[in-house]
């Protein structure tokens, strides 16, 4: 069950940074941006998994002392920390002007009608 709500929780802020991202770009600058996004996106992916492996190690040598058998606690810890990092990311979110809530406004010449 938590799998599932974490998984959509990325789905939708994945699309949220994707639809944000590419809201100003035309269709010449769209290709570009979409590139550069997908690269920042599939860093900041490795990069989570990096912390959550570091996470899941410390958690795990503080843990052991307590529990020698039993390595579940460090996984709910670890779990606990990466949520609460993802969380902190609607911070973010947060600070965006209101303006972007407005349609995009073409800035291709070749998408003038």
């Amino acid at each position: 069950m938590q799998l599932a709500f974490f998984g959509a929780v990325n789905s939708m802020q994945f699309t949220a940074m994707n639809t944000l991202t590419l809201k100003d770009l035309g269709t010449g600058g769209a290709s570009s941006g979409n590139s550069l996004f997908s690269l920042v996106q599939m860093l900041s992916m490795s990069l989570g998994v990096t912390v959550a492996g570091a996470l899941l190690a410390t958690f795990t040598g503080l843990l052991q002392r307590v529990t020698a058998i039993n390595s579940l606690p460090a996984f709910h810890a670890t779990f606990l920390c990466v949520g609460f990092i993802t969380a902190c990311s609607s911070w973010i979110f947060a600070q965006l002007s209101p303006d972007i809530r407005t349609p995009a406004k073409k800035t291709d010449p070749s998408e003038r009608t």
